[in-house]
C-alpha cells in the first residue's frame, strides 16, 4: 500500500531536532490511523550529517473485531455463591448491595 496518511507524526514532533553526537532523543509519537483492514508500509527519512538520509521503515497492520451474540442472552454459568465472594474488591452480598456491584 502506498502511504496514504495512515502514519502521522505528532505536530509537536514536526520540527527540526538538533542531536549532539553519541546522544539519544525520542521523536514522536507516530500515530497509525488506517482507513482499511490491510497492511501499510511507509518510510520515515531522518536527515543527518553522516549518511544524509537514514530510512526508518514503518509497518502497520490494521484489523477490526466483532463480538456477535447468537441470541441476545449472555450465560456466564455463575452461581449466587460465586457472585457473593469478595476476592477482588467487589461488594459482598452480605454488605447490603447486590452481588457484583462495586
Amino acid at each position: 500500500h502506498e502511504c496514504d496518511g495512515s502514519f502521522r507524526l505528532a505536530p509537536e514532533a514536526q520540527q527540526p531536532f538538533h542531536i549532539s553526537p553519541h546522544s539519544n532523543v525520542s521523536i514522536g509519537p507516530i500515530f497509525f490511523q488506517p482507513q482499511e483492514n490491510t497492511t501499510y508500509n511507509a518510510t520515515l527519512y531522518i536527515r543527518n550529517n553522516l549518511t544524509w538520509l537514514h530510512p526508518v521503515h514503518l509497518l502497520g497492520t490494521a484489523g477490526s473485531g466483532r463480538l456477535v451474540f447468537l441470541d441476545s442472552t449472555l450465560d456466564f454459568n455463575l452461581t449466587m455463591a460465586e457472585l457473593g465472594q469478595s476476592t477482588t474488591g467487589r461488594a459482598n452480598a452480605e454488605d447490603g448491595e447486590p452481588p457484583g456491584q462495586w
